[in-house]
């Protein structure tokens, strides 16, 4: 929950970049709900990711049976920041909690890599 309420508390400083967080995760629409409402996350969250899922995003899939994915098991960390255009600018791929995208960091991504295309037109 620390990675969503991380990315949350950016997300006014990522919409003034005209950007969009979007998260997903393997558990039931249920208890995405419940997170959402109880760590305050109002940027859209996905639920009821499979396996089919995180093999075409290219991404790790934990067997565990303890996760509460309705297809058991859950999806490995993975993010990516996308252009407008579906270019990636970043991606990130885990097998745990380590390691993950830091929102200071994206936002300073985005803010330079738009600070190099405005340099760039003139």
């Amino acid at each position: 929950m620390r990675q969503l309420v991380a990315w949350e508390r950016k997300r006014e400083n990522l919409q003034d970049l005209d950007c969009t967080i979007i998260a997903a995760s393997s558990d039931t629409p249920e208890l995405v709900r419940g997170t959402a409402h109880q760590y305050k996350i109002n940027y859209r969250l996905g639920h009821s990711v499979t396996k089919a899922h995180a093999e075409a995003l290219g991404a790790g899939w934990n067997n565990d049976t303890e996760g509460t994915a309705i297809s058991g098991g859950h999806i490995e960390p993975t993010e990516f920041i996308l252009t407008n255009y579906g270019v990636v600018l970043g991606s990130m791929y885990a097998s745990g909690a380590i390691g993950r995208m830091d929102p200071d960091e994206a936002v300073q991504l985005i803010k330079n890599r738009e600070a190099h295309r405005n340099r760039n037109k003139g």
